[in-house]
């Protein structure tokens, strides 16, 4: 992988004239394929947007990323993600990636319990999703993630420190995950789409009854302060990314 991604900026979309461009959206250098790739997101999009270029090998046309504040790709909460979902749709109705990779992390809105009748939230990322197939050949969304505590990298240097015999309780209790997860997971799996896929990565952490949020041999945090993914978990996640990534390129 060559050359650093360019950030575009775009002012005036936010109320005030704020610029749009908190996380950063733009391209990146052009590769050696044929097919183009968009990712978009929140601040996860950020995070994976290099681990995933990487994971593609120069096979693509293009890689353009669309990384911004209370952007979940399906769905909105609120009015700020309103704002965001309308850009990402603009962004993937003017580029038309073949492959759209939807990276974030997801809020509570969507881990509610569901409605019987008629759950306002299935039906709104069933309605993004159908419009994103208009423009896209594949899209690929990633799952409910457990949700890590703020200031964990501290609280897991301060255990390190002075309670290391204790320590691996800072690992997550799979069963409380799974169940914080649950409504999220069924949402996904009841989405009605011709050409989407969800994939996850938690399965990579569970360590028996635990999702694990450190590294027991080396002793390294798989979590940053500010509830994301660190550079040791995204490396520990890139064997995963090249599966992905080889699966859609031969599914073209």
């Amino acid at each position: 992988m060559s050359g650093e991604c360019q950030q575009e900026l775009n002012a005036g979309m936010m109320p005030g004239g704020d610029p749009f461009d908190q996380f950063g959206y733009g391209h990146c250098p052009n590769g050696n394929g044929t097919s183009s790739i968009m990712i978009v997101g929140n601040s996860y999009c950020r995070s994976f947007r290099d681990p995933f270029r990487a994971a593609f090998k120069n096979n693509f046309s293009e890689f353009r990323f669309v990384s911004l504040a209370d952007g979940f790709g399906i769905y909105a909460d609120g009015a700020y993600s309103k704002l965001s979902l309308n850009e990402t749709r603009r962004q993937v109705e003017k580029y038309k990636p073949d492959v759209l990779l939807i990276v974030a992390r997801y809020t509570g809105a969507i881990k509610t319990p569901m409605k019987e009748e008629k759950d306002e939230w299935l039906n709104e990322m069933n309605e993004n999703i159908e419009w994103y197939e208009k423009y896209s050949k594949k899209i690929y969304i990633l799952d409910s993630h457990p949700l890590y505590s703020i200031n964990f990298l501290n609280h897991f240097l301060q255990y390190s420190l002075n309670r290391l015999d204790d320590i691996d309780s800072l690992h997550l209790n799979r069963r409380e995950a799974d169940r914080e997860m649950k409504y999220a997971k069924r949402r996904f799996e009841m989405v009605k789409c011709s050409k989407c896929h969800f994939f996850d990565l938690s399965h990579l952490f569970i360590d028996g009854d635990k999702y694990l949020t450190f590294d027991p041999q080396r002793m390294i945090s798989y979590v940053d302060n500010s509830i994301h993914l660190s550079n040791a978990a995204i490396d520990f996640c890139r064997p995963e990314l090249e599966r992905i990534a080889h699966e859609i390129m031969n599914s073209l």
